[in-house]
């Protein structure tokens, strides 16, 4: 179970990425900004999520 906390700092961090990927012109400054949020993700969904 999430708690509130948790919740709370999950939505500020999609809030932020998405406010960013609406300003993002190229595949490459959506890929970067995937790197930032989530630098745990593997390149290759990294690679996927920017063909989209």
């Amino acid at each position: 179970m999430v708690t509130r906390e948790e919740f709370y700092s999950i939505e500020k961090k999609l809030s932020a990425m998405y406010k960013k990927l609406s300003k993002a012109k190229t595949p490459e400054e959506v890929g970067a900004i995937y790197k930032e949020t989530y630098p745990e993700l593997p390149e290759k969904v990294i690679k996927s999520l920017m063909a989209h």
